[in-house]
């Protein structure tokens, strides 16, 4: 287990010193990747590094980073391309939002995802019976939505079949005194007649097969199965290679899985109010395939080194 330790030191002392003026300063002091494998019937085993240089678990953040961003970029262009036809939309006034984690499943050859977490915030304005009002509308996805389809067991390919549990729920506020639920009908009617399920369901299916280009992350799309060469293997006339990819194909569909691909926040938690250490954990990656189970975490602390109440002149060093 490798253990790194933040330190303390004059310099840093007079670096924070000269930062008194500012009421809280943040600095991270240590950052790590934590992983946990758990083995059936035979206990756990873990190994910790630090994350800069990282050689061991880079691959896999660096997979999840590109899976979260791609599906961020991807499904907020179609949504925010919706939200601008919307009647009454006030230019400028969009804003969507893609959060995890996400968890993807694969039970029999059935595979689904879940978690995925779409919300939209926007101003409109429409006139009734010579009334106008301007409403800030938000949107957001059932917590509950799962995307379902079947992934290829030789190419590793996820294809929708369909998207469950979608509806939308919606808070807003409107400059009139009225409830002005003509404004709120409005835009969420065009966000379903629009498809926003389709564009969720279709984007996170190409977030997922842009994995294929990573070997971070293998036992999530299965890659590999077809690069074993069909006709190479041959002895009295049986290719064994053929019936190798059977074999591995008939496993895929016997296969309980599922994995969680992170979406960190770096949330700090911690004493509030004075001087104090405070921490982050976050999830980067956590699956489970037939009851084994593994579990990479991003850990990190800060030192809050100054505090300076806004009562006094005088700052306080940690």
């Amino acid at each position: 287990m490798k253990h790194f330790f933040g330190r303390f030191d004059l310099i840093r002392q007079m670096v924070a010193a000269t930062l008194a003026l500012v009421s809280m300063t943040v600095f991270a002091d240590t950052a790590v990747y934590s992983g946990t494998l758990g083995v059936p019937n035979v206990g756990y085993a873990s190994f910790q590094e630090n994350i800069t240089g990282s050689t061991v678990y880079v691959g896999i953040a660096r997979a999840q980073k590109q899976f979260m961003n791609t599906i961020k970029s991807t499904i907020s262009t179609p949504i925010m391309s919706i939200i601008t036809t919307i009647p009454g939309y006030q230019p400028g006034s969009a804003y969507v939002s893609v959060s995890g984690p996400v968890t993807f499943t694969l039970n029999n050859g059935i595979a689904s995802f879940s978690g995925l977490r779409v919300g939209a915030s926007l101003s409109a304005s429409q006139t009734q019976n010579g009334l106008t009002a301007t409403c800030l509308v938000q949107v957001a996805t059932n917590p509950g939505m799962t995307i379902t389809g079947t992934v290829d067991p030789a190419s590793g390919t996820f294809t929708i079949t369909g998207i469950q549990n979608f509806n939308l729920s919606t808070s807003y506020s409107c400059s009139s005194n009225l409830d002005w639920l003509p404004i709120v009908n409005i835009i969420v009617d065009t966000l379903i007649n629009q498809s926003v399920d389709k564009a969720i369901a279709q984007q996170t299916q190409n977030a997922y097969n842009a994995l294929n280009n990573i070997g971070a992350l293998a036992p999530i799309h299965f890659v590999g199965i077809d690069t074993i060469p069909s006709g190479k293997l041959i002895y009295n006339g049986v290719d064994y290679a053929a019936q190798l990819k059977a074999g591995l194909a008939n496993l895929f569909y016997s296969t309980n899985m599922s994995v969680t691909i992170g979406d960190p926040t770096y949330y700090m938690t911690g004493p509030k109010g004075y001087a104090h250490i405070a921490y982050s954990t976050d999830l980067v990656l956590a699956f489970n395939i037939n009851g084994f189970t593994f579990q990479l975490l991003d850990k990190r602390s800060y030192v809050d080194e100054v505090y300076c109440p806004s009562t006094t002149t005088y700052c306080y060093f940690f």
